[in-house]
């Protein structure tokens, strides 16, 4: 039943948890792993607080979720974990994007997730996504956010009415 409910009717709950997202375009997902992911692992890991970090790395980004022991602060969890990752910053690959941190909520989560396939590299790929589909997607009115993602998927989300949304890309 729960899998049925529209999200407008899911209370909005913050958990003691964060996302980390940091891109290498380029590199292959056992380099990510091994220059990134794993540097970052260590130095989260040492962090106030953290209760658990997973992490998955793919083609070109690592993605870690570290949570927090229940009963902290929020606002303190995500100063720590920023000083853990600007310590961290200096040994990972130069080509390597800037950590980007987002705090866990359920008003986060995506209405609809697109993976896209072509012929095309990866990087003209998700060019031709962000100067066709996404203008085309963020222009619709029940259109909250939406962005190309790596590998190239985009994701939409929409406000409180998500039934109404009746337009397939």
């Amino acid at each position: 039943a729960a899998t049925q409910l529209q999200q407008a009717l899911l209370p909005n709950i913050t958990v003691p948890e964060f996302i980390v997202v940091i891109s290498d375009r380029n590199a292959s997902p056992e380099l990510v792993d091994r220059q990134i992911a794993q540097p970052v692992i260590a130095s989260v890991q040492g962090t106030t607080g953290v209760d658990t970090v997973l992490s998955q790395s793919s083609a070109g980004v690592a993605l870690l979720e570290v949570t927090f022991q229940d009963g902290t602060d929020s606002q303190t969890d995500q100063q720590n974990l920023t000083s853990s990752l600007q310590k961290v910053e200096p040994q990972l690959p130069s080509t390597a994007g800037a950590p980007s941190i987002t705090a866990f909520s359920t008003s986060l989560l995506p209405i609809l997730t697109y993976s896209v396939s072509s012929d095309q590299s990866l990087g003209d790929l998700a060019t031709q996504l962000n100067q066709v589909a996404v203008p085309k997607l963020q222009g619709l009115t029940v259109t909250r956010t939406c962005c190309v993602g790596a590998p190239p998927t985009w994701t939409v989300a929409t406000p409180s009415n998500p039934c109404s949304f009746g337009t397939a890309p």
